[in-house]
């Protein structure tokens, strides 16, 4: 099943069962690369639809897990793992109200990945791009503008002459010439606007 083609009804009908099964998987203290998965899946799915209790407990407890397990992760699969935890407990954050604590999980996704070398970090170049975007958002909410727009350019970066991503940089060209806008750089806003 592609999770992302599910109607917004069918994700909420899912998340009962979705977290059951991520409970126990949790419970067993388990993260093997399916196990992983099916609990990615139960987070995003508590995420997206807005089940703020089921996507803050999964992601607590998923995170928990993953920093005993991976703590010094320095393989691209561990710190996958890692990343995508940190990335689910700040949009569970997010989707609490909670800007300022997801900008720190956020922070911490971004700087993880970070550690790795470059060859590494190019293996995860999606999953950095979305943490960079996200952080740019979250940057915007708590009004630190210099800051989003820090981060927006980052990701408009990483996304250079790839055409894979090309759906994407309109989506964050939009944001970035919001942030221009609400911090009083129209100059820049109009400039932004006008390369979508």
């Amino acid at each position: 099943v592609n999770i992302k083609r599910l109607s917004d009804s069918e994700l909420v009908m899912l998340t009962p069962h979705v977290y059951s099964l991520a409970k126990k998987i949790l419970m067993m203290g388990c993260l093997d690369a399916v196990c992983h998965q099916l609990v990615q899946i139960a987070c995003y799915i508590a995420c997206v639809s807005c089940h703020v209790s089921v996507a803050c407990h999964l992601s607590h407890k998923y995170l928990g897990l993953v920093d005993s397990c991976y703590q010094d992760a320095s393989d691209v699969e561990s710190m996958s793992m890692r990343v995508n935890a940190l990335y689910y407990m700040g949009l569970s954050c997010l989707i609490a109200m909670k800007p300022a604590k997801a900008q720190v999980y956020f922070v911490r996704a971004v700087e993880s990945m970070e550690r790795l070398g470059e060859q590494e970090l190019r293996q995860l170049k999606g999953v950095h791009f979305e943490a960079l975007k996200i952080l740019g958002i979250t940057c915007t909410m708590l009004h630190q503008h210099g800051d989003a727009q820090h981060f927006f350019s980052r990701s408009l970066s990483l996304l250079a002459d790839d055409g894979q991503y090309e759906g994407e940089v309109a989506g964050v060209l939009t944001n970035l010439a919001l942030s221009y806008q609400q911090s009083g750089n129209l100059y820049e806003a109009i400039n932004t606007y006008q390369q979508i």
